[in-house]
């Protein structure tokens, strides 16, 4: 129990598991509290959750995080450029949500090439980019994984490239052909951009 008024800290140091997405936390504060909640009297009982992103990856091409977005073409309002970095992987709302989920959509039906340029909020440095297409099923979409494929709408040939400052370069296995994936995975060496 504290002995002294006022503010206390308390600290602790967790090594939390490998793996996975998401690491969860609860922490549970109690001072001459019982098993209900905070009652009167000075008693005090709660909890606090806390949810975050296994491995603090940041990614600095979400709008969230000051990058802007940019295309060759756009076809609608509900299919920007923007669409394309709100966070959603699943494409919710296509075509009529482009801050809450759908994806980028360019205008030049079955003419190319077409590009979609991310800009950070300054130079990064980047180990992985991920690419998410439309799902087949785009009106009831999944949580995408890197083994879901697509038939129907998402781009079977492109390129990932990055800005060195001076000119544009494919990120190593970045040329891509005969692509049926709705997730695609690029990871490699750190580079700055």
């Amino acid at each position: 129990a504290a002995t002294v008024a006022g503010e206390q800290v308390l600290s602790t140091t967790f090594t939390l598991p490998s793996g996975g997405s998401h690491h969860a936390i609860r922490a549970n504060f109690r001072y001459q509290g019982g098993a209900a909640p905070c009652g009167g009297g000075g008693n005090f009982d709660d909890h606090d959750d806390l949810v975050f992103p296994a491995g603090g990856a940041v990614n600095f091409a979400l709008a969230a995080n000051g990058a802007t977005a940019s295309a060759s073409s756009t076809l609608d309002a509900g299919r920007a450029a923007s669409a394309a970095i709100n966070g959603d992987r699943r494409g919710l709302h296509w075509g009529s949500g482009p801050s809450t989920g759908s994806g980028w959509h360019d205008a030049t039906n079955n003419s190319y090439p077409d590009w979609l340029e991310v800009a950070f909020a300054g130079t990064r440095t980047i180990n992985e980019i991920n690419v998410f297409t439309l799902q087949d099923n785009y009106a009831s979409p999944a949580a995408p994984t890197e083994s879901m494929e697509f038939s129907l709408y998402g781009p079977t040939g492109f390129q990932v490239q990055y800005w060195n400052g001076a000119s544009w370069l494919a990120v190593p296995n970045g040329s891509v052909a005969g692509n049926n994936k709705v997730w695609r995975r690029f990871t490699f060496a750190p580079i700055s951009t």
